[in-house]
């Protein structure tokens, strides 16, 4: 794998690390290392990058706040890009524009603080902005693509576009943006309403999901996808794999659906759970459950 620093930092101005430990950038605390991190500093810096992957044919991935992910074991042979430097806010109107890189929990506060409503249920997921755009988060009724207007995004030549709603091709969990951009900043529409009663309203929306959720535990989220018609977290519960145990990853007793690193869990503990999952829910109901989360 290409390890020249020297020459990478002639490329570009952001932070390099060498053979970086992933599970310090990832709400699971599970992962091996990255061959090499990078935290571009700019939009330039971004470009110079990307060329500089393209030109070399490296291996690379992008990790935003590292919410919905599980880095394997033995980490990643390659490139890993970091979003934390394009963090900005701004509003106009009704319409507020964040970087990719802003953690969606500090966004939310920020919207409040400006008086701009109908995002307060997206109180208690983790990540970033750009993770959260990426996957469609949200819940089984509505996504947070429902608010967008358009993202402004850099494909891998380096080229920025505004890619409007409508080409977006936003679905349950997912987006058409994943496999070709990296996602610079994103453009919501909202409403406007009182300070004070936006949040009380996501106040209230944190404490339900606190109720029903181990938000505070490391976590990736929810694991498996929701099946038509049905809750993946109830098909495991039913499943009678509650509390199921390997290592120190088990599945949660609060949410079926979430498997917790309860100290020094490895991914192979937390894949183990997993295909255990999917075997037993088939076993039982002839459902195949589907990863939500993206291994690495």
């Amino acid at each position: 794998m290409y390890r020249n620093l020297e020459e990478l930092r002639g490329v570009i101005k952001g932070r390099i690390k060498l053979n970086e430990p992933l599970k310090n950038h990832t709400s699971f605390h599970i992962g091996g290392a990255a061959s090499i991190y990078v935290e571009p500093k700019d939009t330039e810096d971004l470009k110079k990058l990307l060329l500089f992957i393209r030109k070399k044919s490296l291996p690379f991935f992008i990790l935003g706040g590292g919410s919905n992910v599980l880095v394997k074991d033995q980490g990643f042979d390659g490139i890993v890009i970091g979003s934390k430097n394009f963090n900005f806010f701004q509003v106009k109107g009704n319409k507020a524009t964040a970087g990719s890189g802003l953690k969606l929990p500090f966004f939310l506060g920020l919207l409040a603080k400006e008086g701009l409503a109908g995002m307060e249920f997206f109180a208690g997921i983790p990540g970033t902005v750009g993770g959260a755009v990426l996957m469609n988060a949200g819940s089984q009724k509505e996504g947070i693509g429902n608010f967008i207007e358009k993202v402004e995004a850099m494909d891998f030549s380096g080229r920025v576009k505004n890619i409007y709603k409508t080409l977006l091709n936003f679905s349950y969990r997912n987006s058409n943006l994943t496999p070709y951009f990296f996602l610079l900043s994103v453009e919501f529409r909202l409403k406007n309403d009182q300070p004070k009663i936006i949040k009380e309203r996501t106040e209230k929306a944190l404490r339900k999901k606190r109720e029903s959720q181990p938000i505070k535990a490391y976590s990736a989220g929810c694991i498996f996808k929701n099946p038509d018609g049905a809750s993946a977290g109830k098909l495991i519960e039913e499943a009678g794999l509650k509390g199921k145990r390997k290592g120190d990853a088990f599945i949660s007793e609060k949410h079926s659906n979430f498997i917790i690193n309860s100290g020094k869990a490895s991914a192979s503990d937390v894949l183990f759970l997993m295909k255990k999952i999917q075997g037993k829910v088939y076993q039982k109901f002839k459902i195949r459950l589907e990863p939500e989360i993206k291994i690495i």
